[in-house]
């Protein structure tokens, strides 16, 4: 993600936030998924914001190290 343009932090703010345990069904989870990426990929802020927080939840679980992708279960062929 080389590249980037310089990104300045103007305020921040204390929330308060409630975490819950969900049991839902295949079909109700997935409805659910398709209905909040619609909302969240028309929403550049949101979209932004959710990425800027798991890039730095990332850089703190790995302390500092080079961050590596997810590796793909999918194998790549080798031309």
């Amino acid at each position: 993600m080389g590249g980037l343009g310089q990104i300045k932090i103007l305020s921040e703010r204390r929330v308060q936030m409630v975490e819950l345990d969900i049991e839902v069904d295949d079909e109700t989870k997935n409805k659910v998924c398709h209905a909040a990426l619609r909302e969240i990929t028309s929403d550049g802020d949101a979209l932004f914001s959710y990425g800027f927080n798991q890039a730095l939840k990332r850089l703190i679980e790995t302390k500092g190290k080079k961050c590596t992708k997810k590796s793909s279960s999918k194998k790549r062929s080798r031309r």
